[in-house]
């Protein structure tokens, strides 16, 4: 025997019609009809939602770092997807194309100006998210996967940096990452070969633009994502924070930072690049200041025979980054505490104090 239907109730997979529609804009409608019976979202994660809106009483800067970090991954992919509108990757346009969009294009400046300081501050904060992560001792088991991303995360962002440096072919860009793809040359053997391939020829040429954009807005990205979401699976369930309203409200004053650097500080055009015309001193972005002091302090490494300068700068900078990504396997001591890890917290002091150091002398000398 079949039961009777209800009266005015609607199946859930009955057509709801213009007026159902309209309910979806309703807080019950939206609630019941979206979420619960199209999306299939069930009470509890409802419910655990509306809890996460309540801020805590204790506000941690530091939790909102990753938060800020997504946002502007994000932001530098809408403003370079705008960006790539009006840009040809050739030797002959790029730099009047950059021209064109800061000069010409309706609040091109400002876009580009975004662009520019949000791969500044992305780097940044990733620098403060990987000491933030350390001195909580989040690297421990089982989370060496998430280290161990987040490092590969540091160097795409860096990487970032470095392509996205030469592409207003500038004359400071042009030479910075002349001097930049000069480093492979210290390997013996090999060095010929991969300055080959990251130059795509003997000399910064289109071969080395053409490569270093196909990098910037399709490898990197990709490869970007696929660590992002490496780095977040283990995560995943404090991926919603309790106090959205808190993070929401960073989030803003981060967007409002980049629109008063991108406004007070334009970013710069420079000449254009002049591969006859060597400038006086080539100095790399703040970034990278450090590495390049190590491989001037280098120099004095003559003595040990005109392979050692070179060479040893370059291999001092590959130790280093190797010691960090083994750190949760080199630091058996159990503790998170930084109370209870003396010689690890004085580790990364030295270490985040050296690099200061060498970007202070580099940038002032």
């Amino acid at each position: 025997m079949m039961k009777p239907e209800l009266k005015g109730k609607k199946k859930p997979n009955e057509p709801v019609g213009l007026r159902g529609l309209l309910s979806w804009f309703t807080s019950e409608g939206f609630l019941n009809d979206v979420l619960k019976k199209r999306l299939g979202i069930s009470d509890n994660l409802i419910n655990k939602f509306k809890n996460n809106l309540q801020p805590k009483k204790k506000i941690h800067l530091g939790a909102y770092i990753s938060w800020i970090l997504t946002f502007l991954f994000i932001i530098e992919c809408l403003t370079g997807m705008f960006l790539m509108m009006y840009y040809h990757p050739t030797i002959a346009e790029a730099f009047e194309d950059v021209r064109y969009i800061t000069n010409i294009v309706p609040y091109g400046w400002l876009i580009r100006g975004i662009h520019f300081w949000g791969s500044h501050l992305m780097i940044l904060f990733v620098f403060f998210h990987l000491l933030q992560t350390y001195l909580k001792g989040a690297y421990k088991p089982p989370r060496e996967i998430t280290w161990i991303s987040g490092m590969v995360l540091l160097l795409l962002s860096l990487g970032f940096g470095l392509t996205g440096y030469l592409l207003p072919w500038n004359q400071i860009s042009f030479w910075a990452s002349t001097v930049v793809t000069e480093v492979p040359m210290a390997f013996p053997y090999i060095g010929h070969y991969l300055k080959l391939i990251a130059r795509g020829g003997e000399n910064v040429s289109q071969v080395t633009l053409t490569r270093f954009f196909s990098m910037h807005v399709m490898a990197l990205p990709a490869l970007t994502t696929f660590f992002i979401v490496l780095h977040l699976i283990p995560i995943r369930k404090y991926l919603i924070p309790r106090d959205l309203i808190t993070h929401f409200i960073a989030i803003l004053l981060c967007f409002a930072l980049l629109i008063s650097l991108a406004t007070l500080s334009p970013a710069p055009i420079h000449e254009k690049a002049d591969p006859y015309h060597t400038p006086n001193k080539v100095k790399a972005e703040w970034y990278f200041l450090a590495a390049q002091e190590v491989l001037e302090l280098a120099q004095h490494l003559d003595f040990l025979g005109g392979w050692a300068p070179k060479l040893m700068g370059v291999l001092i900078q590959i130790f280093v980054i190797l010691i960090l990504f083994l750190i949760p396997f080199l630091d058996k001591n159990p503790a998170r505490n930084i109370k209870k890890r003396p010689f690890a917290v004085t580790f990364i002091s030295i270490g985040y104090c050296a690099f200061i150091i060498l970007t202070l002398v580099a940038k002032f000398k």
